[in-house]
């Protein structure tokens, strides 16, 4: 029994949907990240995969198991940001 509980929890853990990450989230790490967001940046994620950002404006975002990939069009053409998504063990809020 304890074993299923432990495979159920790695699973939810790791496994993310549209659904399950749209909302509003802002970024408070301490420092800025190269061609990632900027201390107190806003991100709305939308269920349809699309997203509003203050550092990227509007574009894309695809979710491959706990990663979250990023596309939008600047001034250059296209660029894109990968990061993880994460969840505390055992059903935590995830980050």
């Amino acid at each position: 029994m304890f074993s299923l509980v432990v495979i159920a929890s790695v699973g939810y853990d790791n496994y993310y949907t549209t659904n399950i990450v749209s909302g509003s989230y802002s970024y408070e790490f301490p420092f800025a990240v190269p061609e990632g967001p900027s201390k107190g940046d806003n991100l709305l994620l939308l269920e349809n995969g699309n997203f509003k950002s203050d550092t990227w404006g509007s574009g894309t975002y695809k979710i491959e198991g706990s990663k979250i990939l990023f596309n939008y069009k600047y001034k250059f053409g296209e660029a894109g940001f990968q990061t993880n998504l994460y969840r505390p063990f055992l059903w935590g809020n995830r980050e």
